[in-house]
């Protein structure tokens, strides 16, 4: 989810910076930003919000056809995996390219942690204390005193628990941690340069991904589905930041650079991302056009990117990590609210008109509250504990 951040920002053109050769070859700006992908994953996290928010609000209306596309949004965290994938890779790749070297390894982490830590741990902080409003608190396994240790350890997804404890977004962000410890040895990736040897890497991804979906145990009546949050979501991040790192080296490359840089590629891949999720013709299809409309939108410079880095979706992209972790604990306390105040789910008493409105105000609080936790603690937090990285040697 929240790899997909940039550690700084300076406005370059990405065409150049493809222009620039692979990993191994010139020195490449580590901090250049590619503008269309910030607003790309704030987008996807906002399909995350409505996704639960009707979940929750409106379950009733699952089965309407003209929202598919919502009922699929747990796929926009597919999108953060190959998002996440690929901007680590562009920003830190050149320091693990050639040889491992602890100093650095250790800089990586503590910049992530700066970056994931100080937000997840006041969202944790905020749902220890709405427990004690609760009759009985922390007796849910769910939201249990151990699962208190193994959030703050960020371990909840390492296959400790078989189901969600705490704040259920968190799950993501601890698979991703897991990810980042590998992330030296999953670089490697990048330094396939044999046609052949990159096509493998992704068909062997792909088949570890079909089998995770159709023949782990918990998946039995759900085939072609990869919403696995719980116990092995951490398989899930691996593979597809995998397909971020791959295509990150074909962008690295300038591969196929006349292809995905044109508007119309991006509108036709988007439309293919917008068919799979609402169709769900398989969500593994999903996953390969969300690898195809990284790439163009990391390739594009023409309508598309003027269209996607406005004002308002690149600040969305910003606050993009802060809305992912907020929303569910404003979703628990609209619920509870809900459940002392009329006693009964709000499908049950509201007509849709009032529900769309009620959607609409908690979408607009959660946005809010967003963007302050940007602002207060994500911002501040990350530049006081990330640590100065080590110049690269020539």
């Amino acid at each position: 989810m929240v790899g997909a951040s940039m550690e700084s920002r300076t406005h370059g053109s990405a065409h150049h910076v493809a222009a620039l050769g692979g990993l191994r070859g010139v020195a490449r700006p580590r901090s250049v930003e590619i503008p269309g992908l910030t607003p790309l994953r704030g987008l996807a996290a906002l399909l995350v919000v409505v996704f639960h928010l009707m979940e929750f609000a409106c379950p009733e209306w699952w089965a309407r056809p003209g929202l598919a596309f919502i009922r699929h949004g747990y796929l926009a965290v597919d999108l953060f995996f190959v998002l996440s994938g690929f901007v680590i890779t562009h920003v830190y790749a050149r320091e693990f390219a050639t040889a491992f070297d602890a100093r650095r390894y250790r800089t990586f982490l503590m910049a992530r942690l700066a970056r994931i830590y100080p937000l997840h741990v006041f969202i944790l902080g905020l749902w220890v204390a709405l427990e004690f409003v609760r009759p009985r608190p922390f007796q849910d396994p769910a939201r249990s005193v151990t699962a208190i240790g193994t959030n703050l350890l960020l371990i909840q997804d390492w296959h400790v628990s078989s189901i969600l404890t705490w704040n259920e977004a968190a799950w993501s962000i601890s698979a991703e941690w897991a990810v980042y410890l590998a992330f030296p040895v999953i670089v490697l990736l990048t330094q396939l340069r044999v046609v052949a040897a990159r096509a493998a890497a992704v068909l062997s991804i792909f088949a570890l991904l079909c089998a995770l979906v159709h023949f782990a145990p918990w998946t039995p009546n759900r085939l072609g589905d990869i919403d696995i949050a719980a116990d092995f979501g951490v398989v899930r991040c691996a593979l597809e930041f995998g397909l971020g790192v791959l295509a990150y080296g074909l962008y690295a490359d300038g591969a196929f650079l006349r292809f995905f840089d044109k508007d119309l590629t991006i509108v036709v891949v988007a439309g293919c991302v917008v068919a799979g999720m609402h169709w769900r013709i398989h969500d593994l299809v999903t996953v390969a056009a969300f690898v195809l409309l990284v790439l163009c939108a990391a390739q594009n410079q023409g309508a598309a990117t003027r269209i996607l880095d406005t004002r308002v979706l690149r600040f969305l992209g910003d606050i993009s990590y802060s809305v992912y972790m907020v929303h569910m604990f404003f979703r628990e306390v609209a619920r509870m609210a809900l459940k002392r105040l009329i006693g009964r789910p709000l499908w049950e008493v509201t007509g849709p008109a009032e529900r769309v409105a009620v959607l609409s105000g908690w979408v607009a609080i959660i946005l809010a509250a967003s963007a302050l936790t940007w602002r207060l603690i994500e911002v501040p937090m990350r530049e006081r504990l990330k640590p100065a990285r080590p110049a690269l040697r020539p």
